[in-house]
Formats: structure tokens, sequence, C-alpha cells
């Protein structure tokens, strides 16, 4: 079997890590405590271990600085095909994928008997000291912290019958056949049956199961020890990362800090805006406001140009009948002043006196004509003057600047004088009335 390369994710200290192996041999160096004997522990427990695997074994696995489940990649050759090894430890939830590059894709239960049949190796199920018992997996191959200088024997005996069956499978157990071989192995099998029973166990009383007796009670005292080491080099793991992220805690802190800082600043730009806008808000109100007034003003100007003109053309039919008048009163003047000369020449001094006396109320006719006639010429000349006053109040009106409290008042002003213009208008808006006359009138 032959690894290529491993990535583990929210494993103790790490958060993402990928390693690639070189085919001859790769080192893996660094400072205490950066987590090199991690990575070859997630590489161990990815092949051995199950994924649904519970307890502390599982929770000594769990990041105490990253969120999620610890994650295990791993590409390697085994009976010349080339696997993708994927494990989730999470608890009773775990999952395990083994893909066969360009073929088959195995999943749970089905991928780890897969990859024991794959490694040679024995399934271990979970329970109590499951790290412990998965760590004998390989013992003779693989050296963990702390043991480089232990006799590699007692790993190698650990294995020993797997390692002859698979001699055996591979023809190298034919060195066992010589004459030699087998005198030694005769002696080895008399030392054997005095020492062990048929079953295998040792004899009571023989020095092998003095040895045994000791050996499991110092195995037992071992690993108690191992699991107290175990736990203590654990602990100094957990306090070298707690201190890790107290520090990425406190950089971070500083970072938020900063950035509350620059929130507080934007919220006052933000609250500085808005006043702007409720000012800006209110200015616009009041320009809409004196543009519906000025609106209003003009259309209230509109209505006085038409009122005007309506009342120009109720004026010409009044011009003209004072035209008629005149002509009429010119005719009448010059019929009394034939009239007069006829009365002279036909009658006596008597008649004379009536036609005088006719001629004087003639004379009074005209004159009381003359003064009607000079009233509308008067009222004429207003009707002139309040259309020569209302251009001029259009000419300031349209020179106006921005209406403010003073400029509204003026033009309430002038618009009290329009209603007075009106209403003046409307006054002389009056019919001319014939009260006497020497000829008859026209229509």
């Amino acid at each position: 079997m032959r690894i290529h390369s491993v990535t583990v994710r929210n494993y103790r200290i790490h958060r993402e890590l990928t390693v690639k192996l070189d085919d001859s041999r790769t080192l893996i160096g660094g400072p205490n405590e950066c987590g090199k004997s991690t990575l070859v522990e997630a590489i161990h427990r990815a092949l051995f271990l199950k994924s649904k695997v519970g307890g502390d074994t599982q929770k000594s696995m769990v990041s105490t600085a990253y969120p999620g489940a610890p994650e295990v990649e791993l590409s390697f050759t085994a009976a010349n095909e080339e696997y993708q090894l994927l494990k989730r430890f999470s608890g009773a939830s775990g999952s395990t994928r083994l893909t066969e590059v360009g073929g088959q894709t195995w999943a749970g239960e089905e991928a780890e008997v897969r990859l024991t049949t794959l490694l040679k190796v024995e399934e271990i199920d979970g329970g109590r000291g499951v790290g412990n018992r998965v760590a004998q997996q390989w013992s003779h191959l693989w050296i963990w912290q702390g043991q480089s200088g232990d006799d590699p024997s007692e790993f190698a005996n650990l294995q020993k019958d797997n390692l002859l069956q698979r001699l055996q499978q591979t023809g190298g157990a034919a060195a066992l056949q010589s004459e030699t071989d087998s005198k030694i192995l005769a002696q080895f099998a008399a030392a054997t049956e005095a020492t062990f029973t048929q079953a295998g166990k040792p004899k009571a009383g023989s020095e092998l199961e003095k040895a045994e007796n000791s050996a499991r009670t110092a195995a037992a005292e071992r690993q108690s020890a191992s699991e107290k080491v175990g736990k203590l080099h654990q602990s100094v793991q957990d306090f070298a990362d707690a201190n890790q992220v107290i520090t990425r805690a406190t950089t971070d802190l500083e970072a938020l800090r900063r950035q509350q800082d620059t929130a507080k600043d934007k919220l006052a730009q933000v609250a500085e805006l808005r006043r702007q806008e409720q000012t800006q808000a209110t200015e616009a109100k009041v320009a809409i406001d004196a543009y519906d007034t000025l609106k209003r003003y003009d259309d209230q100007i509109g209505n006085k140009r038409e009122a005007i003109a309506e009342l120009k053309n109720s004026l010409a039919p009044k011009n003209e009948e004072t035209t008629r008048l005149t002509d009429a009163r010119d005719s009448a003047h010059r019929q009394a002043v034939i009239a007069s000369e006829e009365y002279d020449k036909a009658t006596t001094h008597t008649r004379t006196v009536r036609l005088r006396r006719d001629l004087s109320m003639a004379f009074e006719g005209r004159f009381e004509k003359e003064a009607r006639r000079a009233e509308l010429q008067s009222k004429q000349e207003k009707v002139q003057g309040y259309q020569h006053e209302l251009s001029t109040l259009r000419q300031n009106l349209a020179k106006l600047p921005e209406v403010d409290a003073a400029k509204l008042k003026k033009l309430n002003k002038l618009e009290k004088e329009i209603l007075q213009s009106e209403a003046a208008l409307q006054g002389m808006a009056t019919g001319v009335e014939l009260l006497a006359a020497e000829a008859p009138a026209s229509p």
C-alpha cells in the first residue's frame, strides 16, 4: 500500500490542511504543538477506525477552534488500484465513502468492510478503549510519538500470526523446510509442549504463566499510565489550542471594535443625510406651495384678461351708439338752424319768439347730450387707464423674483386693485338713454 495525499478538516488544531506525500520519502517538520502528530493520527484513524465511533475517542478529534465534524480524506494505492477515502467522524451520524478511481464506489458499512479487506486487517468495533485497540493495527510499521525508542519486537509479535500467514501465502514459508530448521522446530515443539497445554495456554505454575501474569499486570498498569499520559498530552494540546483560540479571539475582537467604530461613523453620516433629506423635503414642499400659489395667480390673471376682453367687446356697441348720437346731434343742430331761419322768414315776431323758445329748448337738449357724451368719454378714458394699469401690473408681475412675504403682500394688493378695476368696469357697463331730440334717432 502507498499513501499519496491526505486532507484533514476541523481536526483538533487543523481547520483544513492538505499534504501530498512523495513516493520515496516524506518528512514533516515544525515546532512543538503545531499538529504533526495530529496529522499522523488522523491518517491512522481514517484507515483503521470506523467513522461512527463515539465517546471520548470521537470527542478527542473535535476541534475547539473551528465548527464542524472532523473529516479525513486519503488518496492511496492498494492491490494495484488507486482509491479515494473520505471519513467524517460525527458519532452515530458519521459517514464513510470509498471510491476506486475510475471504478466502483462504496459507502457506509460496506465501505468499512471493503477497506479492511484492502488493508488485510481485522475489523475493530467500538466500545471502551477502542482508540488504544485501533493503535495496535500495523503496530510493526507505525511509530507513535514518544515510542521511537521502544523495543520493536513487542509490536512485531502482535502481528506475528498475520505476518506468517502472509509469508505462507506468498511462498516465503518455504525457507522453513530445511533439515536444520526441522530440528530447530522439533526443539521448539518440545519446549512448546513442556510450556503449553493442548489448548495453547501456558501450563499452570510454568515460568511462562508467571511471566504472562506479570506481563498482564504490567500491561494493565502500563495501559493505565498510557491513558493518563494520553490525557495529559491531550490536556496540554487542548491548553495550546485554547491559547491559540484566545489569541485569535483577541485579534478578532480588535477587528470587530474597529468595525464598530466604522459603523458608528457611518451611522452618524446616515443621520446627517436623513436630516438633510428632511430639510430638503421641507424646502421642496415650500417651493411646491409657492409654485401652486403663482399658478393660481396666473390663472386669475388669465381670467382677468378674458374679463377685460369681454368688457372691450361690450363697450364696442356703446362706442358705436355714441357715434350715432353725435351724428344725430349734428344733424339735429343743422335742422334746428334751418328751422330757425325758416321761422325767422315765415312767421311773425311771436312765432319768432316761439321758435327762439323751441331753439332754446333744443339747445338745452344739446347741452344735456354734450354732458352725457363727456361723461361717456370720461368713462372710456378710465377704462383705457385701467387697461394700461393692468398691463403695467402684468409687466411688474413678470419681473417678480421668488415670492416672499412682502412680495406676496404686494401681490394681494395688486389683486385687490384688479378686483376694484373689474368693479369699476362693471359699473361703467350701462346703457345710454336718449332723453330728447329734434329729429328721430336711429336705433
